[in-house]
C-alpha cells in the first residue's frame, strides 16, 4: 500500500512508523525543509509535495487542513484527517472539495506517541461511506485492536468527548488539591486512596496539582465549549472545567 503522511510531526511520524512497520511504502510530507532533512536521517522517505497514494493521513493542525486538502485537490487517494476538527468538519470538507474524506482520530500522548499508535487502545474509523470505512478497517486489521466503525461526526465528538473527560478528571482533583492545601491535608494520598476504588481513575487522581496543558487538552475542551454553545447547549461543566484550570495556571 502507497501511505502519504502529511505533517511530519508528533502524530504524524507516529503514523509513519506504524505503517512502516507493516510493511507499507510511506512517505513523510511536511513544508519545513529541517524537519524532513531529520526524517530522512532516521530514515524515512520524505517529501515536500504530495504525489498520488492510496490514502493520504492529514496529520496537521487543525487550522492548516481545510488548506491542504485544497492542495490534495488534483492528487488521487483516499484523504484521512487525524487532526481534531469540530463535529461536522469532515462532512462539510467533503462537500467542499468533493471528495471522499474520512476521519480518524489519535488518541496520543506526546511521550509514548509511537507505542501507542502502534498499540492502541481503539482504532475508530469515521468512515464517509462503507467501502473506505471497510478499506480502513482492513488496513488497521494488523493492529489488533478493537476498530470501531462509525460516521464521521460521531468520531469527531468521540475525540473531543475523551479529551474533555481527561481534562475534566484533572481539573476536579485540582479543585479537591485547593480544598486539602486550605486544611493542610496532602492531596496526592487522597488521590491515592480515591483511586484504589475501580470506578475511580488514576488519571488526575495521580497527576493533579498543576494545570492541564500541551497540544491538545486545552484545545480540544474550548472546541468542544464553542461548539456546544453554537449548537444552542449551555455547556456549565465544561466551562467549569476550563475555569478550574486557569485558576490553577494563574498560581
Amino acid at each position: 500500500m502507497k501511505i502519504s503522511i502529511i505533517g511530519a510531526g508528533v502524530v504524524g511520524t507516529a503514523t509513519a512508523d506504524c505503517f512502516l512497520r507493516f510493511g507499507h511504502s510511506v512517505t513523510c510530507v511536511d513544508m519545513s525543509s529541517e524537519r524532513l532533512k531529520a526524517l530522512r536521517t532516521e530514515g524515512f522517505d520524505v517529501s515536500e509535495k504530495a504525489a498520488d497514494a492510496d490514502v493520504h493521513f492529514i496529520c496537521t493542525p487543525d487550522s492548516a487542513v481545510d488548506d491542504t486538502l485544497a492542495v490534495l485537490r488534483d492528487v488521487a487517494g483516499l484523504a484521512v484527517i487525524r487532526s481534531t476538527v469540530a463535529p461536522g468538519t469532515t462532512r462539510s470538507l467533503m462537500k467542499k472539495h468533493s471528495r471522499h474524506i474520512c476521519f480518524v482520530p489519535e488518541f496520543l500522548r506526546a511521550a509514548t506517541a509511537l507505542q501507542d499508535e502502534v498499540n492502541p487502545w481503539r482504532v475508530v474509523v469515521g468512515e464517509c461511506c462503507p467501502t473506505h470505512g471497510k478499506f480502513l478497517e482492513e488496513l488497521y486489521g494488523p493492529i489488533l485492536s478493537p476498530i470501531v466503525r462509525v460516521d464521521p461526526m460521531t468520531a469527531e465528538m468521540a475525540k473531543l468527548t475523551c479529551n474533555a473527560y481527561l481534562a475534566m478528571l484533572i481539573s476536579y482533583f485540582n479543585e479537591i488539591h485547593e480544598i486539602c492545601d486550605r486544611v493542610g491535608v496532602n492531596s496526592h494520598e487522597v488521590g491515592k486512596i480515591a483511586s484504589m476504588d475501580p470506578r475511580i481513575s488514576t488519571y488526575g487522581a495521580t497527576q493533579h496539582s498543576k494545570p492541564y496543558r500541551g497540544a491538545c487538552l486545552p484545545k480540544d475542551i474550548r472546541m468542544l465549549i464553542s461548539f456546544s454553545q453554537a449548537a444552542g447547549v449551555d455547556p456549565i461543566l465544561l466551562k467549569a472545567v476550563e475555569q478550574i484550570n486557569e485558576k490553577r495556571m494563574q498560581r
